[in-house]
């Protein structure tokens, strides 16, 4: 597990929620 590929999920989920 790494902190980046959590981080890069989240920040996907909020851009797909934000457009």
């Amino acid at each position: 597990m790494s902190i980046y590929r959590i981080y890069r999920y989240v920040f996907t989920r909020i851009n797909i929620q934000q457009n």
